[in-house]
């Protein structure tokens, strides 16, 4: 009993070794793996990530040395009209009841060659 375990293990294993080999049937071409891996792999990713960073810090540096605008608008509410009564009958008012104040600035920076070289 022990000998026909023995052979039949041994039949099964000539049987597998002489079979010849299969083709793979790989639905891809090569070449969308290899790409897949290039646009998958972590060090590229990490240097995708980084080109991103350096741009987006380019960016930032050249907003700075541009001009800008800045406008603000306050809305003054005051109890009481701050009048000013002046001799020969006109009337001064000082501060409204209701006041509407505006602010524009503009910022022009100094041009700074060396500063867009780095």
């Amino acid at each position: 009993m022990r000998y026909r375990c023995i052979l039949g293990v041994l039949v099964g294993f000539v049987a597998y070794v002489g079979e010849p080999a299969r083709d793979a049937w790989a639905l891809q071409p090569l070449q969308e793996f290899v790409r897949a891996a290039q646009r998958n792999n972590p060090d590229n990713r990490e240097a995708r990530a980084t080109l991103e960073q350096r741009a987006a810090q380019t960016d930032a540096a050249t907003a700075g040395y541009l001009p800008s605008i800045t406008v603000q608008g306050w809305y003054t509410y005051n109890q009481y009209d701050a009048v000013v009564t002046l001799p020969n009958d006109p009337t001064l008012t000082i501060s409204p009841h209701h006041g509407l104040d505006a602010s524009v600035t503009l910022a022009v920076p100094v041009l700074n060659i060396g500063a867009w070289r780095q």
